[in-house]
């Protein structure tokens, strides 16, 4: 399972748990959550590289989970390595460039500790990853802070940000022709991916649209996984308010690095 931007490893907990009787790894990316920045010169193909590095030591195929940021890597990866991966089941993925704003990962660098907890709930609204402050969860934003606090967290997420506003981030992004509104039908084209539509694809990265992908997350990991009795579970705020009340279990957790 690979996080996104913002998250560690430890936030998919809740769900990696729900998987009952199958070996889950999640993924601390290289530069989050508790791993070290990987130092390559292009920052998501020094996060693809890591997540290859681990899946060649595994005697058999995968299935790669991934959101947000992490399903372009999930996307990546099985475009270079297909015959180690089972599926690929993507959650909300970036498949297409962020905001020209963010293009310079100097300028990244410079802003990211200015960034004050008001900042950032307003950059959330108006990037349409929540409608309202009100449905920020309270984890979330605290979460987030203390992940702005650490210099490695801030120069890999400005890195990152950087390399994400490129217009060639993904071969499946609006450079292919596929925009936000359209991305489903271009994921249906790519063998191996199962591709989990939005009701509202203009609140790809909310917590409401994280809700209405329960069944479908249901249906997709029980045919990809065999996953007996799984639910996506809950809304994005209760995989935070879970995760701050959960103690992180060494075996669940995968650094890459």
């Amino acid at each position: 399972m690979l996080p996104g931007i913002f998250s560690g490893a430890d936030c998919l907990l809740p769900l990696a748990d729900e998987l009952k009787g199958h070996h889950v790894w999640v993924a601390d990316l290289p530069g989050f959550g508790r791993s070290p920045y990987h130092h390559a010169a292009n920052v998501i193909e020094g996060h693809v590289h890591a997540i290859i590095e681990a899946i060649a030591s595994q005697p058999e195929q995968v299935t790669l989970i991934g959101h947000s940021y992490g399903a372009l890597l999930a996307a990546k990866v099985m475009e270079q390595i297909p015959e180690c991966i089972h599926a690929v089941l993507l959650m909300q993925p970036v498949l297409h460039p962020a905001g020209s704003r963010y293009k310079s990962r100097l300028i990244n660098r410079m802003l990211l500790p200015q960034v004050t907890n008001d900042i950032l709930r307003k950059e959330l609204i108006s990037r349409g990853c929540f409608e309202h402050a009100n449905a920020i969860p309270h984890s979330y934003a605290v979460y987030a802070q203390n992940e702005l606090s650490s210099p490695r967290v801030r120069a890999t997420l400005a890195d990152t940000l950087a390399a994400l506003s490129r217009p060639s981030i993904s071969g499946f992004g609006r450079r292919a022709g596929i925009n936000v509104k359209s991305a489903c039908c271009g994921g249906r084209r790519i063998s191996h991916i199962r591709f989990l539509q939005p009701i509202n694809p203009s609140l790809l990265h909310s917590s409401r649209t994280v809700t209405t992908f329960r069944s479908r997350i249901r249906r997709k990991l029980r045919s990809c996984c065999s996953a007996q009795g799984f639910s996506s579970g809950e809304a994005a705020s209760r995989m935070f308010e879970q995760r701050n009340r959960k103690k992180v279990p060494n075996r669940l957790v995968w650094d890459p690095c």
